[in-house]
C-alpha cells in the first residue's frame, strides 16, 4: 500500500507502508481486517488516498535507501536473553479473591517469583509481573527459576506483552502496557487537534482543576497526568489514552458529534462506556470494567461513537448502574458524629493528618463486619477495581469480627489509597454507613456499596445544597469547586450530604 508523498528533485516519492498482520490477531478478528482492506482498495483512507496492490507491483515505485552498516565491535551480535516463562496454555482469569492475594503484603517476592516460573496462564503471569513491578521497578532484575541467572523484569514484561498481542488478549495487554509505562506517541498530536477544535480535555476520574488541559502538552506530560489523575489500574491508564485517539478520529471524521462538547471528560467517557456495557451485558461495573478491558482498540472506539451520539441514553445508564435496591423500613436521621476542629486549623488540614496517621475508631472493625451484614459487598477505593471489593458471603463465612487478618485487609484497602484526604473522606463515609446500619437494623443492600458513588453524589448533594440557584444541569461546571469545599465542611456536614446522597440512590431505584 502506498499514499502519494511530495516530490523529490528528479522523481516523486512515494511511501510504501507493509502492514504485517499476525495468525492470532486475524482469526481474533477477521472482520477487522476486511473491512480495512475495502477501505484501501476504495482508494481513500481518513482523507488520504492511497493505492492498494501486491508487494510486486508497488516495489519499484518506493525509494530505496541504503543505510550505513554498522561498526564491527569484535565482539558480534548479542543473542536474546532466555526467557524463562512458560508457554501459556490456561486462559481462565484470575478471581477477585486470587488478585487480592497476590498483592498482600506478607506474601514475599520469592513466592511471587516462584509462582510465575510455575504459571502457565498468560493473564496470570501479567499480573504477577504487575505486582512485583509494583515492589521492585521495570528494571530490577529477578533471580531465575532453579538457580539460573538473573533476568530484567522489563524483559520479561515485554515477552508477556509479545505474546498478549500475538493472542490477541487485549485484557493482558493493557495491563502490561500500565506496567511498562508505554505512552502513545500521537497523544501530543491528538490533543492539540482537539485544542485547536476549541476543545478542553479532563485526564483522569478526580475531579480537579490541575486535571484539565487547555494548552499543548508532549506525549508523555498527557501520559503522567492520565496516571496521576487515574485509578491504581494500569489498564485504565491505557484506555484513557485510546479514547483520546479515538476522539481525536471522531472529531476530524464526524466533528458534529462532539458539537455540544467543551469539555472532554476521559475518565468520565470511560465510566459511561462502563455503564452502558454492563446494562447492556447485565453485569455489575466492575465486572463491565473487566469485559471492556478486553475488548481490541476498535470495538472500544465504536462504543464510544455510540455513547457520544446518544449521551443521554449513556449517562441514564450509568445513574441506573449506581441505584440501591433496598429492603426494610428506612429511618434517616443518624446521630451526628462526635469530633472538634482543632483549633487554628481547617477540615482539609484535619483530614490531611487524621488519613496520613490512619487512625480509625475502636469499633471500627467489628463495625464494618456489621455492615456486611447488610449488604452483598463494599468497594473501597477505586470502584473499578475488583481487588477493591470486600464480598459479604465469604468473608462472613470464614472470618470473625474480631479476627486480625480481617482488619488488615480493611486496612490494606485504605492504604492503597494514595490522598490522605479522601482516605479520611472514605473512613468517615464508613463509619456513616456504620451509623446507619445500626439505627436500621433491619434494612438489608441487595447491592454492593461503593464508597466512591456514595462520595461522589454526596458532593454534588452538598454544593446543590449550598447553591440552590444554580441549575442541577450545571453542576458538571463546578465538580471541582464542588469537591474542594466538601473538604473543607465538617463530618457532620457530610454525614448529611451522605445519607441525603443515599435516599436519592435507594428512592431512584424504587420510583
Amino acid at each position: 500500500m502506498k499514499a502519494p508523498g511530495a516530490p523529490g528533485p528528479s522523481r516523486s516519492v512515494e511511501p510504501l507502508l507493509l502492514v504485517p498482520v499476525a495468525p492470532g490477531a486475524f482469526q481474533a478478528n477477521p472482520e477487522a481486517f476486511l473491512r480495512l482492506g475495502r477501505e484501501l482498495q476504495g482508494g481513500l483512507l481518513d482523507g488520504v488516498p492511497v493505492q492498494l496492490a501486491p508487494l510486486a507491483e508497488l516495489v519499484d515505485q518506493a525509494c530505496w535507501i541504503a543505510l550505513p552498516p554498522q561498526a564491527d565491535t569484535g565482539s558480534g551480535p548479542k543473542a536474546p536473553a532466555p526467557i524463562p516463562l512458560r508457554a501459556s496454555t490456561s486462559q481462565a482469569p484470575l478471581s477477585a479473591r486470587e488478585e487480592q492475594d497476590l498483592e498482600r503484603d506478607d506474601i514475599s517476592i520469592g513466592e511471587l517469583a516462584e509462582r510465575l516460573w510455575r504459571s502457565s496462564s498468560l493473564e496470570e503471569q501479567g499480573e504477577l509481573l504487575e505486582q512485583l513491578g509494583r515492589r521492585l521497578g521495570p528494571d530490577s532484575r529477578l533471580q531465575g527459576p532453579a538457580g539460573s541467572q538473573a533476568v530484567r523484569l522489563r524483559d520479561l514484561l515485554e515477552e508477556v506483552y509479545r505474546r498478549a498481542l500475538a493472542e490477541a488478549d487485549w485484557n493482558v495487554v493493557r495491563r502490561v502496557a500500565g506496567s511498562l509505562h508505554l505512552v502513545h506517541p500521537q497523544l501530543e498530536d491528538a490533543l492539540t487537534d482537539l485544542l485547536v477544535r476549541q476543545k478542553q480535555v479532563v485526564v483522569g476520574r478526580n475531579y480537579t482543576s490541575d486535571s484539565r488541559i487547555s494548552e499543548p502538552q508532549g506525549s508523555a506530560s498527557i501520559a503522567a497526568m492520565i496516571k496521576r489523575f487515574s485509578g491504581e489500574d494500569g489498564r485504565e491508564w491505557m484506555l484513557q489514552q485510546e479514547l483520546l485517539l479515538a476522539l481525536d478520529g471522531l472529531a476530524r471524521r464526524e466533528p458534529d458529534l462532539l458539537s455540544g462538547s467543551l469539555t472532554l471528560q476521559l475518565g468520565q467517557l470511560l465510566l459511561l462506556l462502563t455503564g452502558e456495557l454492563a446494562t447492556e451485558a447485565d453485569l455489575s461495573p466492575i465486572d463491565a470494567f473487566e469485559a471492556l478491558c478486553d475488548q481490541p482498540p476498535h470495538a472500544i472506539q465504536r462504543r464510544l461513537r455510540a455513547v457520544l451520539a446518544d449521551l443521554e441514553h449513556a449517562k441514564a445508564a450509568l445513574q441506573r448502574k449506581e441505584q440501591l435496591h433496598v429492603s426494610g423500613r428506612v429511618r434517616w436521621d443518624v446521630p451526628d458524629p462526635q469530633g472538634e476542629l482543632p483549633r487554628g486549623g481547617c477540615w482539609l488540614h484535619h483530614r490531611l493528618r487524621l488519613g496520613a496517621l490512619g487512625r480509625v475508631p475502636r469499633d471500627f472493625y467489628p463495625g464494618i463486619w456489621d455492615l456486611l451484614h447488610h449488604c452483598r459487598g463494599i468497594v473501597i477505593g477505586d470502584k473499578l477495581e475488583k481487588r477493591n471489593r470486600l464480598d459479604s458471603a465469604p468473608l462472613l463465612s470464614e472470618k470473625t469480627p474480631g479476627e486480625h487478618n480481617f482488619a488488615a485487609l480493611v486496612d490494606h484497602l485504605l492504604s492503597k489509597i494514595e490522598a490522605p484526604d479522601y482516605r479520611q473522606l472514605c473512613t468517615e463515609t464508613l463509619i456513616t454507613l456504620i451509623a446507619f446500619v445500626g439505627a436500621n437494623p433491619k434494612v438489608v443492600f441487595d447491592d454492593d456499596l461503593v464508597l466512591d458513588v456514595v462520595i461522589g453524589h454526596a458532593v454534588r448533594v452538598g454544593w446543590q445544597q449550598r447553591h440552590p440557584t444554580i441549575p442541577a444541569g450545571q453542576y458538571g461546571q463546578h465538580k471541582a469547586d464542588a469537591w474542594d469545599a466538601f473538604y473543607l465542611s465538617s463530618p457532620a456536614d457530610c454525614r448529611h450530604w451522605q445519607l441525603e446522597a443515599l435516599r436519592q440512590l435507594t428512592e431512584t431505584s424504587r420510583a
